[in-house]
């Protein structure tokens, strides 16, 4: 069966991955995936998509939201708190999954659950 595999690199590792071109960063990867997966993994791969997201101008070098050793511990509830009729939700402000789509749509769920009990509440008085 076919299928997509996902990878992030991270730190030094992108950094220096992101140094080279783009066919220097396939035969790289791939020989990772063949060591992990074995050699049909590297021989059967037919796409490779890569994303620099360090290079972006308003992004910072992350695909999500970079947080200071200290920040969710202290802050982390404030962040997910609605602010009258704003509520925030997201892969950033999950409670498990922080930073993925399991995340983001843990948050979705939460919120909207949060809204419609606030919606009953308003609704019977």
């Amino acid at each position: 069966k076919k299928g997509v595999l996902l990878c992030f690199l991270e730190g030094d590792c992108s950094v220096k991955l992101m140094e080279k071109s783009h066919d220097e960063r396939v035969q790289i990867v791939t020989s990772w995936l063949s060591q992990a997966l074995g050699e049909e993994a590297k021989e059967e791969a037919t796409e490779y998509l890569d994303f620099n997201w360090a290079a972006q101008e308003h992004i910072g070098g992350a695909y999500s939201s970079y947080f200071p050793p200290g920040v969710w511990t202290q802050y982390g509830h404030a962040l997910r708190s609605s602010f009258g009729r704003i509520y925030w939700a997201g892969a950033d402000y999950a409670l498990d999954g922080f930073g993925y789509i399991n995340g983001a749509i843990e948050s979705a769920e939460r919120v909207v659950g949060e809204i419609g009990k606030r919606v009953l509440s308003e609704n019977s008085h």
